[in-house]
């Protein structure tokens, strides 16, 4: 009983664990992570896709660099993944569009609101990163834990039980 316990708590803490792997330790490194929620950047990159991103100076953007940014329509602040088609450097902002849009962005990224560079990606990776972080998510995640706990309560007590025999 006692072996079983601890052998399913310590399956489920490293499901856990390597799960929220991937959103946590590329930001040691000095990269951050962002889903991808539309299918502007198609083919390349594909609606539910986890993009990482290093910080770069705006300056040394080029055409065909593949950039997140922050964008705001109302009240909505988002982050946005587009290709760079132009930098101004004088005006300090970046001409973007969607790889399946047929236009350029309506409005240019502004050098300030410029987070990083795309380096990585992982297909459906941001599917599970919404997931994650989400409070469904988080709740779910709670209610994985808990199991683990109790199953890690439930093998220490057999295992004291049967010292004391």
């Amino acid at each position: 009983m006692k072996t079983v316990c601890r052998v399913l708590s310590a399956a489920i803490l490293v499901i856990f664990i390597l799960l929220y792997l991937p959103l946590t330790v590329p930001q040691l490194f000095g990269y951050d992570c962002s889903a991808v929620v539309s299918a502007s950047m198609e083919p390349a990159i594909k609606t539910g896709a986890l993009v990482y991103f290093a910080p770069v100076d705006p300056v040394r953007l080029t055409e065909g660099d593949v950039i997140v940014f922050r964008s705001s329509y109302g009240t909505d602040v988002s982050d946005v993944c587009h290709r760079v088609v132009s930098n101004d450097t004088e005006k300090q902002e970046i001409i973007t569009k969607g790889d399946a849009n047929s236009n350029n962005d309506f409005v240019p990224a502004r050098y300030d609101l410029v987070r990083g560079k795309v380096v990585k990606t992982i297909p459906f990776g941001g599917n599970i990163a919404l997931f994650l972080t989400s409070v469904g998510g988080k709740r779910s995640m709670a209610g994985l834990l808990l199991p683990a706990v109790l199953l890690h309560i439930a093998g220490s007590s057999a295992e004291r039980k049967t010292k004391r025999r």
